[in-house]
């Protein structure tokens, strides 16, 4: 007998990409409509919100991302950054999104001042 088929079913870990969507924590609040990720400059630092629920880091906007997508990949993704955000986050927070399988990924238009 082969040692990996003799472990316990709670000892084995599911593969990295293949987490259980229903077990992730996704806000019923969340309009899957559109999803709008903020990210904003605060404190010399990046600070992520999805439809105005502030996240931790971007681990979190990963998995809440891909729990999304599981559910409606077709809904519109829309990338909104403060202008102070460094654009390496910006590109880390567009490859999140796009490896997290949604159909649209958009950026919002900054809303010129008169």
């Amino acid at each position: 007998q082969i040692a990996e088929q003799s472990l316990s079913g709670d000892l084995a870990l599911p593969a990295v990409g293949t987490e259980n969507v229903t077990d992730i924590d996704v806000s019923p609040d969340l309009d899957f409509d559109e999803i709008v990720l903020r990210l904003l400059w605060v404190d010399k630092k990046v600070q992520w919100q999805m439809n105005q629920q502030v996240l931790n880091d971007i681990a979190t906007v990963r998995t809440r991302l891909a729990a999304i997508a599981a559910i409606r990949k077709d809904a519109p993704l829309i990338l909104h950054p403060d202008s102070e955000v460094p654009l390496g986050a910006v590109i880390e927070a567009y490859d999140v999104a796009r490896l997290s399988g949604f159909d649209s990924i958009q950026f919002a238009t900054p809303v010129s001042e008169s």
